[in-house]
């Protein structure tokens, strides 16, 4: 038996690096803005984490905490949104119709798989669907499309998406 014959091995020139120090306050900020901005990121995954982890009533203590700090407009639509998603699981829940009926269910499920019917063939699933309570509105879908380093959210009409087959 011969001998294997090394693998030729490359290595890209070395470069110089030159360190100073950043005495601009402008450069400075924006350099810190950056950092923030990865870390901010981080905190919000953080806290859906723990709220997902934590019990109902807990995350009602939190709601309530966090209606007092807002806007008197801010909170009627906050409670608003809230009305409606607790009188929906009310009413799964019990097996009765909603009290505010929608007049356009949405056609696509949560979970399902769809794609940009114009433009660029973006495919992502519905994580969210929006009827509407008047029979001219649209019903809205957010659809998050995977991408790197993070995923896009859209927030389409019915009519600009259409189901992948499967």
């Amino acid at each position: 038996m011969g001998k294997k014959k090394a693998k030729e091995f490359r290595m890209a020139p070395l470069q110089k690096v030159r360190v100073r120090e950043i005495t601009d306050p402008t450069e400075l900020a924006a350099i810190r803005e950056r950092q923030k901005g990865g870390r901010e990121e981080a905190r919000r995954q953080e806290v859906l984490e723990l709220f997902d982890a934590i019990s109902a009533a807990e995350r009602l203590r939190i709601a309530t905490d966090l209606a007092t700090q807002l806007s008197a407009e801010q909170r009627t639509e906050f409670l608003m949104r809230l009305a409606v998603q607790f009188a929906a699981v009310t009413n799964a829940a019990n097996g009765t119709a909603a009290a505010l009926d929608l007049v356009k269910r949405p056609r696509y499920k949560i979970g399902e798989k769809v794609r940009m019917r114009h433009g660029t063939p973006l495919v992502g699933l519905v994580s969210e669907a929006r009827g509407t309570y008047h029979e001219d509105g649209n019903v809205l879908y957010r659809v998050r499309v995977p991408m790197e380093p993070e995923p896009l959210f859209m927030l389409v009409t019915e009519e600009e998406i259409e189901p992948v087959e499967k």
